[in-house]
């Protein structure tokens, strides 16, 4: 049997990834003193239609100003370099995730809400626990599904919605049974083709089923945990999304007991309000 690998480079065409997107998790992920990485504003400004959508999230998380913010580095000065980073990877990802994904009952913009939702669940359970680096587990969850971009094209889309919607508590399981890998492995292969970091790569592969083995790592359980608020709370469900829940083993890995899952839950859905309020974009 070809490997994922193989079959997505026979593909005629695959989802792209906005440069703006690799340039800003170049930064978010890489060391702070790296010579070679551009300024963020820079980065931002050469996409007007980002600089609108960075300034007027900047400006709703700065509420406290009187006057907005009405330039890129202005917002920069105001929200900080990490928090503006962050800002704008979610915003650029938008052209990438934003679109329908009939196959797995994902309409427009429903993918990028789910994903963004992880994004933040995931920063945030890094910070609750003190376990991996906030800015790579909010990039690994934001990115965490993108093997269902490529799906429909690896599978006939009835198929894969076939699938989808059987009678099965695991879905993962049940890709695996019928065509050899998941969405989260076909992920990963992606990512590998936009040529992403290894630690992103196995955070987007191991996101549904962290081992538990030597391959074990912080990282997968903060992914895998951030997923399941995300669809908790309603994000980025879809036909398969009530086919997932929470590993206890992930939970207990890192520490994240009851109520550090619900102060997580409360703040997502804040923070979701915000950027996705006129005012946040």
């Amino acid at each position: 049997m070809a490997s994922i690998d193989q079959i997505l480079k026979s593909l005629d065409r695959l989802p792209a990834i906005p440069v703006a997107v690799t340039q800003l998790i170049t930064n978010l992920c890489g060391a702070e003193d790296d010579p070679a990485k551009e300024p963020t504003s820079s980065i931002v400004m050469r996409d007007s239609a980002l600089s609108a959508s960075v300034l007027r999230a900047a400006n709703s998380a700065a509420a406290g100003f009187q006057m907005p913010a009405t330039s890129v580095k202005e917002a920069l000065q105001r929200v900080g370099e990490n928090h503006l980073l962050k800002i704008a990877l979610a915003h650029a990802s938008q052209e990438a995730l934003g679109g329908a994904v009939e196959e797995y009952g994902l309409e427009e913009g429903d993918a990028w809400r789910g994903a963004l939702a992880g994004a933040l669940a995931a920063e945030e359970i890094a910070q609750y626990t003190r376990k991996g680096d906030p800015n790579i587990a909010f990039t690994a969850a934001l990115l965490r599904d993108i093997g269902k971009l490529a799906m429909g094209l690896v599978i006939p889309p009835a198929e894969v919605t076939a699938v989808l919607n059987a009678n099965c508590s695991d879905v993962t399981t049940r890709e695996r049974d019928e065509w050899g890998f998941d969405h989260a492995q076909v992920g990963a292969a992606l990512g590998r083709s936009w040529g992403l970091p290894e630690e992103l790569l196995n955070g987007i592969r191991f996101h549904h089923n962290p081992p538990v083995d030597d391959m074990a790592d912080d990282l997968y359980d903060i992914i895998h945990c951030a997923d399941g608020i995300a669809l908790i709370l309603g994000y980025g469900v879809g036909f398969d999304g009530l086919s997932y829940s929470v590993n206890l083993e992930s939970r207990e890995n890192l520490g994240f007991d009851r109520a550090g899952f619900e102060d997580v839950m409360v703040s997502v859905r804040l923070r979701m309000d915000e950027f996705l309020s006129p005012a946040g974009g």
